[in-house]
């Protein structure tokens, strides 16, 4: 009698061969929680990517992938990772450089652990898009040298004949003739391309080898010209009997290559540069903090201090706030050259943000001595950024203030569009002394005060370089104009925007304002403020003081500490340093967020770092904010106090 077939075999039997069939598979495959932080992963893609390493501490995809540079992309991954979704293939760029291609398959909704929400398999295609890259490169050249000329020639070694198409003679420049003097074509290289051809025709008359060189000429109008002479020997009875070949104008191919090395090496200067001021606004930051927070907080504390230290605080500030500000505006200016500013260009109500930037500025023309007019509402929008608008039209009224004189007037007026144009101009317009003519060209040069860096007039030489490339990047221009002894003129031009666009920013606007003075309840807000500098950890703590009763603050001075409160002790908002010791702010965010009833708890990032990648970096990882280092002790905590949800501030 035949032995019955066996049963099916045990389920946990089943998923013990198939994770060992998995874990041995030449594909990298790895397993995600909703968070992007890895679960599991096998052998392949640990041997590829060890950072992918579950047993490594906060193994994420989220620290392996440039999440500045992904954008879209990995929005998109991150959405289908909460929603459990399927998602199409995606090429990531890593940190390091390289590139990632994804491919996800969610895991059924119905799996009970929530760790797990989808499988990727995972594939480094760096060399794929180097050759692409390297194919476009070339098709670019192409098309650029589609035009390129090429000529035909023929040299008889008894006869000393030589034969030149119409095209060569085009290529160089000269008249057809039906015997061309090679003396007449010979002089116009220049002398090295003119040995390097001699050396390769009497090698090629001689011994029979083939020419292939290049060469630089200029013509008898003028014309720079590079070409590529290629030609072979003509044999007859085992003796060179004549040189035939080609000659092919290749100026258009050799300047698009030049272009493209040039433009490669200047990214490669931009990243450096942008790279370097990064980090020396870091390091410079940091102490500024602890300069300006503590002059602040000496200010409030006035009465106090003996009479001579009020105008030493005055200063030590003064001082402090000038070098700040040339802080900020070096890192404007590089990020404007290098082209990463980020701009959110939207319909902007222009009486709204002309009105706001002249509030901001009339104690300063108050102080100054300078009557300042006020702006006649238009109706008008443009299509700009409101904080990039803000900080040119401040700079430009703040010129018009300090290069104005006692007693001077500075009036802001709407030019508008000329004809059919779709700009819409506000005219900054002071009656200073003016500037001379031949210093006008100056006006636009970093670091050029035309002189006025030997008086009293504060300043550094680079708002109005920034400003123009601002305004020039939001699709519009800036304009001055001077006359000497009459007064001068800035015009900042923006495009216009459509008029319904107007009434949505209108109430955009007011929602905005409306939210951000909402009165709210007096209970004592939880903060918790994780910084391990302890002069800045002091200051945070005094600066919170000045709202006695408010404020509930405890500090950590570690992220790893951070997350111990965590655990005893809810706060409504969490005021979170980049650059901890151990685990830094990244990472502890993410461990906060992976804790139960955290995930949507207000978390601020705090750093000296004011680069544009750093911050969206910050904001794609999850913080609710990014606060940049020094901090304004007097409006500390009402920035912190907007974050404290209002069902636990009515307590």
């Amino acid at each position: 009698m035949a032995e019955p077939l066996a049963g099916p075999p045990q389920i946990a039997g089943l998923e013990a061969v198939l994770a060992g069939v998995l874990r041995r598979s030449r594909l990298s495959i790895v397993v995600l929680a909703p968070d992007a932080s890895v679960v599991w992963a096998n052998d392949a893609a640990v041997q590829a990517l060890p950072a992918l390493d579950p047993q490594r501490a906060g193994a994420s995809l989220r620290n392996l992938v440039d999440l500045a540079a992904a954008g879209p992309d990995w929005t998109r991954l991150a959405d289908a990772l909460v929603a459990r979704n399927p998602l199409p293939t995606l090429e990531l760029p890593l940190r390091n450089g390289r590139w990632l291609r994804v491919a996800l398959q969610p895991l059924p909704r119905d799996v009970t652990d929530p760790r797990l929400a989808a499988a990727l398999v995972v594939h480094d295609v760096t060399q794929e898009r180097l050759a692409r890259e390297r194919e476009r490169v070339e098709d670019e050249l192409k098309r650029q040298a589609s035009d390129g000329r090429v000529g035909a020639w023929e040299f008889d070694v008894a006869s000393n004949a030589v034969r030149w198409s119409d095209e060569l003679f085009a290529i160089h420049g000269l008249q057809p003739v039906p015997e061309p003097d090679v003396r007449t074509f010979i002089r116009l290289y220049d002398a090295a391309s003119r040995e390097r051809w001699l050396l390769a025709f009497e090698a090629a008359v001689t011994h029979g080898r083939a020419i292939d060189a290049e060469l630089d000429l200029v013509t008898p109008q003028g014309d720079v010209r590079h070409v590529h002479a290629i030609g072979r020997a003509l044999w007859r009875d085992g003796r060179v009997v004549g040189i035939a070949g080609v000659t092919h104008d290749t100026t258009a191919a050799q300047a698009a290559q030049q272009a493209l090395r040039d433009r490669d090496a200047a990214e490669r200067s931009s990243r450096a540069k942008s790279e370097l001021l990064s980090r020396a606004s870091h390091e410079l930051r940091t102490p500024m903090n602890a300069v300006l927070g503590f002059a602040q907080l000496l200010q409030l504390r006035e009465a106090e201090l003996p009479p001579w230290a009020g105008e030493a605080v005055r200063q030590l500030r003064s001082a402090g706030a000038h070098l700040l500000a040339m802080i900020d505006d070096l890192l404007d200016l590089a990020a404007v050259e290098a082209g990463s500013v980020p701009l959110r260009l939207a319909p902007l109500v222009l009486d709204d943000a002309v009105e706001a930037a002249l509030d901001l500025m009339r104690p300063q023309a108050e102080t100054a001595g300078v009557r300042l007019g006020r702006w006649s509402r238009c109706g008008l929008a443009v299509q700009a950024d409101a904080t990039r608008v803000r900080q040119v039209l401040l700079n430009l009224v703040g010129n018009a203030i300090k290069y104005n004189g006692s007693h001077g007037r500075v009036e802001v007026l709407l030019e508008p569009p000329a004809g059919n144009g779709t700009l819409v101009g506000v005219v900054v317009r002071d009656d200073g002394p003016g500037i001379a003519p031949e210093r006008q060209h100056q006006l636009f040069q970093p670091f050029n005060r035309l002189g006025a860096q030997t008086g009293e007039v504060p300043g550094h030489g680079l708002g109005l370089v920034i400003s123009r490339q601002l305004a020039e990047a939001m699709h519009g221009e800036l304009e001055l104009r001077s006359t000497p002894r009459v007064g001068t003129e800035a015009v900042l031009r923006l495009p216009l925007a459509a008029h319904d666009a107007a009434a949505a920013a209108a109430a955009a606007a007011a929602a905005v304002v409306e939210d951000a003075v909402r009165v709210q309840s007096a209970s004592a807000v939880r903060v918790l403020c994780v910084e391990d500098n302890p002069v800045n950890a002091l200051l945070m703590r005094e600066a919170l003081a000045l709202r006695p009763g408010e404020i509930d603050l405890r500090l950590a001075d570690s992220g790893e500490r951070g997350l111990e409160v965590l655990a005893s002790w809810r706060p409504d908002v969490v005021l979170l340093d980049m650059s901890l010791p151990g685990i830094d702010g990244h990472e502890t965010l993410r461990r906060l967020r992976a804790q139960p009833g955290l995930a949507d708890l207000p978390c601020v990032a705090v750093s000296a770092d004011a680069m544009p990648q750093q911050i969206s970096r910050a904001r794609a990882a999850g913080f609710d904010d990014y606060w940049v280092k020094p901090l304004d002790v007097p409006t500390l905590a009402d920035r912190v106090l907007r974050y404290a949800p209002e069902r636990q501030r009515a307590g």
